[in-house]
């Protein structure tokens, strides 16, 4: 049950079928020792983020230039929460691709330009 939701969950992050196809049984066969963790994130992420405001001041002072990569097309992590994000850090970098939720798969080359030039 647990690998086919997470098969579910995570097939929906990725735009081509293809890749889809092939990367997601790679994904379900690595993912059991990751599963405490990722259900317990699951069980209690606004608990998780909640907490974590406490470090926005801490975001806010560091001065370093930040590069933020997000698809334009993830559902939950969209482009909204991609500016608010961005405006935490004082000297961010935002880059919106087309993509979904793994912006290295579904633009691969575009995402190692950037991770590359940062």
């Amino acid at each position: 049950m647990q690998s086919r939701l997470y098969s579910w969950q995570v097939g929906t992050f990725i735009s081509d079928p293809e890749v889809r196809r092939e990367l997601v049984p790679q994904m379900v066969r690595d993912f059991p020792p990751t599963q405490p963790a990722f259900w317990r994130l699951n069980e209690d992420l606004l608990g998780t983020l909640l907490r974590r405001r406490s470090r926005i001041p801490d975001l806010r002072r560091f001065t370093p230039p930040v590069r933020i990569v997000f698809g334009a097309r993830d559902r939950n992590l969209n482009s909204r929460v991609a500016l608010r994000f961005a405006e935490l850090f004082p000297k961010a970098d935002l880059h919106l691709l087309d993509a979904r939720h793994y912006v290295q798969v579904d633009e691969p080359e575009r995402a190692g330009q950037l991770i590359n030039t940062a």
